[in-house]
C-alpha cells in the first residue's frame, strides 16, 4: 500500500488596517505599480484595498 503526499499551500499573509492605509497613501502619491512592487506585493491587491476603502466610504484613499 502507497501513502499518498499531502501537499500543505503557503499560509496568507495578513496586513493590518494601518499597513493598508498607508500602502494606499503611498500609491496614491507613486503609482500603484511602483508601490506594490517596493512594499512586496501584487498591484491587483493595492487595486483590491483601494475599491474596498472607497466602497465602505472611506473617501478616496488611495486615489
Amino acid at each position: 500500500m502507497t501513502k499518498k503526499a499531502v501537499v500543505v499551500g503557503k499560509e496568507r499573509k495578513r496586513y493590518s488596517e494601518e499597513f493598508k492605509q498607508q500602502a494606499l497613501l503611498r500609491a496614491a502619491k507613486d503609482g500603484v505599480p511602483m508601490a506594490a512592487r517596493d512594499l512586496g506585493l501584487q498591484p491587483a491587491q493595492l487595486y483590491a484595498w483601494r475599491e474596498k476603502a472607497h466602497r465602505q466610504g472611506q473617501g478616496d484613499i488611495g486615489r
